[in-house]
């Protein structure tokens, strides 16, 4: 008869500790107490904190003095989502300042753009006001900066300051020539004297190498003076 009673006293046991293994039910903790916690598979002790027990392999439930853990995130998962993240922020940064390089870049071309307009321009106020004493006289191949005295423009050999800092600007003129058919060509005509071909150029500094721009056309003698 006491054999039969042990017997099922350790079925009871069985069953109830299945029935606590398979549906804890939660109670609470003591908060920061740290409790020596082994689990039915004979893992290592976890710390309580706002009811649950935390430890390096998850978090572990009290459930009347029964404990679980729950599949949690593992170490090198961890570190994995860790270094995904780092990657992605890493990409992010990148992106950005590749963004802020392309607009920077855009600036400068954009304002470069409109100080070639500018030249082409004063080369052209200059030959109105006179020809023979704006144009003509100037060296061929020889460059020429563009100065504007408040009223109007002239020309210089001499280098000028940078143009806000940054950009620097000048010009050269060629001799043009025509053919027997009076078309332009680049050689093997006859020179026109009153005719010029002009070339504007703009540097800048960009990420450590120099930038030009530029642009040339033909201006002539229009008003004969």
């Amino acid at each position: 008869m006491k054999k039969f009673q042990t017997t099922n006293h350790k079925s009871q046991t069985s069953t109830k500790f299945q029935a606590q293994n398979s549906k804890p039910r939660f109670g609470s903790c003591n908060f920061g107490s740290k409790v020596n916690v082994f689990t039915f598979d004979g893992r290592s002790p976890g710390i309580c904190r706002g009811g649950k027990f935390w430890n390096l392999f998850g978090i572990w439930d009290l459930g009347f003095g029964i404990f679980r853990a729950p599949r949690g995130f593992g170490l090198i998962e961890v570190i994995v989502g860790v270094a995904l993240i780092t990657l992605f922020l890493f990409g992010v940064a990148e992106v950005g300042k590749l963004g802020s390089r392309l607009i920077d870049s855009s600036g400068d071309r954009l304002q470069t753009a409109f100080l070639l307009e500018e030249g082409i321009d004063a080369l052209r106020g200059i030959r109105d006001t006179g020809w023979s004493s704006g144009i003509a006289p100037l060296v061929v191949d020889t460059d020429y900066w563009l100065v504007f005295d408040g009223v109007r423009w002239t020309h210089s050999t001499s280098s000028r300051p940078f143009i806000d800092g940054r950009f620097d600007r000048r010009f050269k003129l060629s001799q043009a020539q025509r053919n027997a058919s009076d078309d332009i060509v680049s050689s093997g005509g006859t020179v026109d004297p009153d005719i010029r071909k002009i070339a504007v150029s703009v540097s800048w500094q960009e990420r450590g190498a120099t930038t030009t721009m530029s642009v040339s056309t033909y201006i002539t003698n229009l008003f004969s003076n």
